[in-house]
C-alpha cells in the first residue's frame, strides 16, 4: 500500500517471504483473539497469556524478532506451570465431613447394637448399628437386598453349623403298566394292601362314674391336651370327697350346678405383678330427663359452674380400668406398651387430658406415672367388714363352683351360691346375681360359716372377727398411706346433687334439714354437712327397707350410692312437651321524628327498643296454664344462664341491672321521647321453665 508505513527491523538476513514476523502489534492482536500474523490466539488461562507476551516482548527487546515465536510459546508454557503452581499453593483445603452428634435415639440404637453383639456373638450387628446412624440410606438399601454385616453374618454361620444333607438315593421307579394288556380283561388287583384306618382312642371307660360336670371338664381338657392329668385331679378330688347318701338329690327349684351352663367356669385372671386398688366406686351416668329433673328440683344446682354439672352428670373424668393404681402413692404403673395417651383415656375417658399428664411428669421415661389432682380420688376401704370366721385365698384358675367343690360344699349344700354370694356382699355381681363381676388370683373371699370345716381353711381363732373399730376417715381426697381405693371425681358431687334432691322430696327426713338450698353444699368432697345428710338418708333408708340395711355412719360406699341414686334420679320423671303458645303479631315500633329507623340488633346494643307509646301496648292474652306433675322454676331466668343452649359460657356473672357493654362500638347516646309510666300487667307463670331446662340439658349432652 503506497504511503504505508511498517515497523520492522530489517536485517542482512530477512527473508520477506517469511511475511513481517516483527510487527509487535500483530502480536498483541493475536494474543488477545486477533489475527495479526496470520498466527490463531493462544489458548490458556492468565498464566499463559502473560508468559506468551512477555516472551514475544523478551525477544522484540533483544533485537531479535525472529524468535518472538518462540519466546512467546516458552513464555506461555513457564506461565501456565506457575499459574497451576499458584493455584495449587492457594486452593483451600476441602474440609472433612461433619459428623453429626448421636442423639438419644442413635445412642439407644448403637447400645442394642453392642448387647446384640455381646449376647450373640457376631460385631456385625455392632457395625450395623454404626451404619443406622451415620449412614441411614446405605443401611436402608442394603437391608433390602439382605447385604447387611449381620445378614451375611447370619447366613455363614448357618451354613456352618448347618449339617451336610444326606445324599437321598430316588427311589426305584414304578414299572410301567402295559394297558393294552387290560383291554380284554379286567384290571388286576392292586400289588400292595391298603393302609389300614387309624384307629382313634377310646375314652368312654375314663367317664364311667363321673357327674355331669366332671364329664363336661374332662371332655373340654380332653381337647386341650390335658386329659390324663385332668383325670387324676378328679379321681383324687373323688376319693377325698365324703360318701353321701343315694338320698342326697338336689331340690326341684335349683337344678345342679353345671359349670358351663350355669355361669360359673369364669377363671380367675392370671396374677397381675401391678398395684391395683381394692375397689373402685364409678359414677352411675345421669341421662338427659334425670339431669333436667335434678336441676328442676334442685334450683341451687343452677348456680354452678358448666364444667361441674358435666361432672356430676358423669360426662367428664370417667375411669374406664385403674389397674395398675396405687391410691396410697397416686402413681400409676403403666403396662407394657402403654403410651401416656393411652393413659389418658383409660384413666379419664379423654386422649385429650394427655397434657396433664406430661405436665405433672416433666421428662418421665419409664413406667411410672405420678397422677394429676383431679383425675381420681382416693379413699379408705370402706366396705363392711367380713361377717365369716374363715376366709379364702383365691387360687390362679379357681371359680365359684370349683371353690364349693374344693371345699366340700358340693353337692352337700344345695343353696351353696347364695350362701358364697350373703358371706361376700362387697363383691359385686353379674347375670342378674348369677356370677361375680371379678375373681383375681391372690383375692381373700370370705367362707359362709354354714360350710362344714375344711383343713386347708383353718378358722380365725374359733370365732368370726369381732367388727374394727371406726377410723376416723377424711373421706375421699389425695392419696395417703391408708387409701385403698379410688372412685371417679363426679361420685361425691352427684351424691350431694342426689341428697339435696331426697331431702327437698322427703321434708323433715334430712339433718340438716337446708341441705342443697345453698350452692355451698355441693362441693364434691366430704364436709360435716354431708356426713350429716347421708347418715339421715341410711336411717331412713334402714327405717323403710329393714330387709336390705345399709350403714349408718354417714360414710358413702357403693351399697349407699346407689341406694341414694335408686330413690332419687332413677325416679324422675320425664317433663311433659310445652304445647306451643300463639304468638302475637308484631307491632311496627315507632321511630323518632327525623331520624331513621334502625335494625334490631342495633336495638340490642343500645340496651333494648325504643319504648312503645301506652296506646301501643301489646295487651298479652290470657292463656291456659299447663298441668305439669314436677316443680315449676321461677320466671326469671338468671342472664347468666341464657348462653347455655347455645354452647357459650360467660367468664363472669354479670351485675344484676347492668345494660350489656360494648366497647369496640361506641354509639353516642339518643334523645328519646317522653315516656310516661304505665303499670304493666304481670303474666301469669305459663311453665316456660320446662323449654329452657330442655335446652339447657340438650347444651351439656
Amino acid at each position: 500500500m503506497p504511503g504505508a508505513t511498517t515497523l520492522s527491523y530489517l536485517g542482512p538476513s530477512f527473508d520477506p517471504s517469511l511475511g513481517d514476523t516483527g510487527d509487535l502489534l500483530s502480536m498483541l492482536g493475536g494474543l488477545f483473539g486477533g489475527n495479526g500474523g496470520g498466527k490463531p490466539a493462544p489458548s490458556g488461562g492468565m498464566g499463559a497469556s502473560l508468559g506468551n507476551l512477555g516472551g514475544a516482548a523478551l525477544a522484540t527487546s533483544l533485537g531479535m524478532p525472529s524468535l518472538a515465536p518462540l519466546a512467546s510459546g516458552l513464555g506461555g508454557a513457564l506461565g501456565g506451570l506457575a499459574e497451576q503452581g499458584i493455584a495449587a499453593l492457594t486452593r483451600p483445603k476441602p474440609k472433612p465431613p461433619k459428623r453429626r452428634k448421636p442423639n438419644a435415639n442413635d445412642q439407644k440404637i448403637l447400645a442394642e447394637g453392642r448387647a446384640m453383639a455381646q449376647r450373640t456373638g457376631i460385631q456385625a450387628y455392632a457395625q450395623d448399628a454404626v451404619l443406622r446412624v451415620q449412614r441411614p440410606a446405605d443401611y436402608k438399601r442394603l437391608r433390602a437386598a439382605g447385604k447387611l454385616p449381620s445378614q451375611i453374618a447370619e447366613r455363614q454361620r448357618a451354613a456352618q453349623q448347618s449339617p451336610t444333607p444326606p445324599r437321598t438315593t430316588l427311589a426305584p421307579a414304578a414299572p410301567r403298566l402295559n394297558f393294552g394288556q387290560f383291554s380284554q380283561g379286567a384290571a388286576p388287583a392292586p400289588t400292595t394292601a391298603p393302609a389300614p384306618p387309624e384307629q382313634r382312642p377310646n375314652f368312654a371307660p375314663l367317664f364311667e362314674g363321673l357327674d355331669a360336670a366332671d364329664r363336661a371338664h374332662l371332655e373340654l381338657a380332653i381337647q386341650e391336651g390335658r386329659g390324663a392329668e385332668t383325670w387324676r385331679q378328679i379321681q383324687a378330688a373323688r376319693s377325698a370327697q365324703p360318701a353321701t347318701s343315694p338320698a342326697a338329690t338336689f331340690a326341684p327349684d335349683e337344678p345342679p350346678p353345671m359349670p358351663e351352663l350355669d355361669g360359673y367356669s369364669e377363671t380367675s385372671g392370671p396374677p397381675d405383678a401391678r398395684p391395683r386398688p381394692r375397689k373402685h366406686l364409678a359414677i352411675l351416668p345421669l341421662q338427659q330427663g334425670q339431669l333436667e329433673g335434678v336441676l328442676r328440683g334442685v334450683p341451687a344446682l343452677q348456680k354452678l359452674d358448666k364444667r361441674l354439672l358435666r361432672l356430676l352428670a358423669g360426662r367428664s373424668s370417667v375411669a374406664r380400668d385403674v389397674a395398675g393404681v396405687d391410691p396410697s402413692s397416686g402413681v400409676y404403673h403403666a403396662a407394657p406398651g402403654e403410651t401416656a395417651y393411652g393413659i389418658a383415656k383409660k384413666l379419664t375417658g379423654s386422649p385429650d387430658r394427655v397434657a396433664e399428664l406430661v405436665a405433672a411428669n416433666p421428662g418421665n421415661q419409664g413406667p411410672v406415672w405420678q397422677l394429676p389432682p383431679g383425675w381420681l380420688m382416693f379413699e379408705r376401704d370402706t366396705a363392711a367388714p367380713a361377717t365369716t370366721g374363715r376366709r379364702y385365698t383365691v387360687l390362679q384358675n379357681d371359680t365359684p363352683y370349683g371353690i364349693a367343690k374344693k371345699l366340700g360344699a358340693l353337692p352337700v349344700r344345695l343353696k351353696w351360691w347364695s350362701e358364697l354370694k350373703a358371706a361376700n356382699p362387697h363383691k359385686p355381681t353379674k347375670d342378674n346375681g348369677g356370677n361375680w363381676e371379678s375373681l383375681y388370683a391372690g383375692e381373700e373371699i370370705g367362707i359362709p360359716d354354714e360350710w362344714a370345716a375344711s383343713p386347708s381353711i383353718p378358722n380365725l381363732n374359733g370365732t368370726p372377727p369381732a367388727p374394727p373399730s371406726p377410723i376416723p376417715s377424711t373421706g375421699p381426697g389425695l392419696p395417703a398411706p391408708g387409701q385403698t381405693g379410688t372412685m371417679d371425681p363426679g361420685v361425691y358431687l352427684q351424691a350431694q346433687a342426689l341428697l339435696a334432691l331426697w331431702a327437698k322430696q322427703n321434708p323433715g327426713a334430712c339433718v340438716p334439714g337446708d341441705f342443697g338450698l345453698n350452692p355451698t353444699d355441693f362441693t364434691g368432697t366430704v364436709t360435716p354437712r354431708t356426713s350429716m345428710a347421708l347418715a339421715s338418708f341410711q336411717a331412713w333408708w334402714n327405717k323403710a327397707r329393714p330387709s336390705s340395711p345399709l350403714r349408718a355412719d354417714g360414710v358413702l360406699d357403693e351399697l349407699t350410692y346407689r341406694a341414694l341414686f335408686t330413690v332419687t334420679a332413677a325416679q324422675v320423671p320425664t317433663p311433659a312437651p310445652t304445647p306451643e303458645q300463639p304468638k302475637p303479631a308484631p307491632i311496627p315500633t315507632p321511630t323518632l321524628p327525623g331520624l331513621p329507623p334502625f335494625s334490631d340488633w342495633l336495638g340490642k346494643v343500645l340496651g333494648g327498643s325504643l319504648p312503645i307509646p301506652p296506646a301501643n301496648q301489646p295487651q298479652p292474652a290470657p292463656t291456659p296454664t299447663p298441668q305439669i306433675p314436677v316443680p315449676q322454676l321461677p320466671q326469671q331466668i338468671p342472664p347468666w344462664l341464657e348462653g347455655w343452649p347455645k354452647g357459650t359460657v360467660p367468664n363472669a356473672i354479670p351485675a344484676p341491672q347492668v345494660p350489656p357493654q360494648l366497647p369496640s362500638l361506641p354509639v353516642p347516646p339518643l334523645p328519646s321521647p317522653p315516656f310516661v309510666p304505665t303499670t304493666q300487667p304481670t303474666p301469669k307463670d305459663d311453665g316456660s321453665a320446662v323449654p329452657f331446662l330442655t335446652m339447657l340439658g340438650a347444651g351439656l349432652f
